[in-house]
């Protein structure tokens, strides 16, 4: 693999989007937001689509196309409590990248040092884009290491994610397409 595009056109992101996203629900502060003020549950492909395109936008977009997209989220955002606080938007960054990669590592050989820098890099902009500091996103791959250890703990997986967790993993009919369905554990029923 040669570059962080490569690494973004490979879909280890898409691949783990809905690991991603349960772990995002297990923090408080989001998973109380996306019970709250999301459609996701009538929806959940439009967030899907949504997320993506934000993903995708800041990665491989121009300054111009990322700036739009940011500024997107955040109205989107707008009176959401906490959806515009960076520490909320820093555990929704990290979990895109620590699980794009290990749906990377999982399939592919490892990324080369130099490429796994760039794809961290590239990784941190999704939350400092945003509301996020710089100064906030781990320095480096073994600081992100530490971070991740630490936030695990301070997850709480309460009955508004429980909620949303089991409309991930059986969602309403007619919500998904049939190819997102089979692919749940009991064909998504």
């Amino acid at each position: 693999m040669r570059s962080s595009d490569d690494y973004l056109a490979e879909g280890s992101l898409v691949l783990g989007g809905g690991a991603a996203l349960l772990l995002q629900l297990a923090h408080p502060t989001v998973g109380h937001a996306v019970a709250a003020y999301s459609g996701f549950m009538s929806d959940p492909m439009r967030r899907l689509r949504h997320t993506l395109g934000y993903v995708y936008a800041i990665a491989l977009g121009t300054p111009e196309v990322a700036a739009t997209a940011a500024a997107a989220v955040d109205r989107a955002h707008a009176g959401i409590p906490g959806a515009r606080d960076a520490e909320p938007q820093l555990w929704v960054a990290a979990t895109l990248y620590e699980v794009g990669m290990r749906v990377h590592d999982a399939l592919s050989p490892p990324l080369a040092d130099a490429v796994a820098d760039e794809v961290y890099a590239v990784s941190g902009r999704f939350g400092t884009s945003l509301q996020v500091p710089p100064e906030l996103w781990p320095a480096t791959r073994a600081e992100f290491a530490g971070y991740w250890e630490r936030m695990l703990p301070a997850l709480a997986v309460g009955e508004e994610a429980r909620a949303l967790a089991a409309a991930i993993l059986r969602p309403a009919r007619g919500t998904v397409p049939w190819w997102v369905r089979a692919a749940l554990p009991s064909g998504g029923s």
